[in-house]
């Protein structure tokens, strides 16, 4: 939390680059560009991701379900 509200302050007015696993962190985002394998496979608000129910819903619901941090590993392993 203290992470999330220190890029908060710092990037705000700001345009910023954040390259992240945090899905939770990307959810603050005004837009989200998944990457896999080099390629853009989705890109949009994390709202209009998630309703759309591709890659970036499947690992956010992968990401939660775990609840654990090795959870955070898997979101990587399967992003990768």
């Amino acid at each position: 939390q203290a992470v999330t509200a220190a890029l908060d302050r710092l990037t705000r007015g700001c345009t910023t680059l954040l390259i992240t696993l945090d899905l939770y962190l990307a959810m603050m985002a005004d837009r989200v560009i998944v990457i896999e394998a080099g390629v853009v496979r989705e890109s949009g608000t994390p709202a209009a991701l998630l309703e759309a129910g591709g890659r970036f819903a499947q690992l956010l619901a992968l990401e939660s379900g775990r609840g654990r941090p090795e959870g955070r590993e898997e979101v990587a392993n399967a992003a990768g």
